[in-house]
């Protein structure tokens, strides 16, 4: 039998449990009186979700090209190539001094993938570590995470990764 002191419309049709508004979102499961906030960026999402993917030339670099998910090698390689040419290599600024131009020589200049799109980025970073090795410990956190981003811009985050081929000895059982 239906109560007649109390009206249905004062009822929610999701039953018990919480409070619900249908501009604020999804009924609030615990009980209590916060509610969820709105959204309210429209659907365009300011960051993009999840880790960057991986420049092309990179994985041709390290050895993790896969061709059903990147596409063929030789037309990447060949992309790789001219867009390397439309820009022109990487020279050593002049006005680089002390341990910038340490970084330059050390980190950069034996990246041989890298072109002169991304000079900006790779005199930052060694500005970066210039400020880094005169003071490490003032050298931030914020500065640490900077660089870190232009290491992995320049595909520079894990040495394990662009492995330089050195001459090896010739074997005198093998090798003639």
């Amino acid at each position: 039998m239906k109560n007649l002191g109390e009206p249905d419309r004062l009822k929610p049709p999701w039953g018990r449990g919480g409070r619900r508004s249908p501009d604020l979102g999804s009924p609030d499961r615990t009980g209590s009186k916060l509610r969820k906030k709105p959204n309210l960026d429209f659907g365009i999402s300011i960051m993009a979700k999840g880790r960057r993917p991986k420049p092309s030339h990179l994985h041709l670099i390290a050895g993790t090209h896969r061709p059903t998910r990147h596409g063929p090698a030789a037309e990447k390689s060949v992309t790789i190539d001219k867009s390397a040419n439309a820009f022109g290599p990487l020279i050593l600024p002049k006005h680089l001094r002390g341990e910038a131009r340490a970084a330059w020589i050390k980190y950069i200049a034996p990246a041989h993938w890298l072109d002169a799109s991304l000079e900006p980025s790779a005199i930052a970073f060694c500005e970066l570590w210039k400020e880094m090795r005169a003071a490490p410990n003032q050298f931030m956190a914020s500065k640490h995470t900077q660089m870190r981003g232009y290491l992995a811009d320049l595909g520079l985050s894990d040495a394990r990764k662009r492995q330089i081929e050195t001459p090896k000895a010739p074997d005198e059982h093998f090798d003639d």
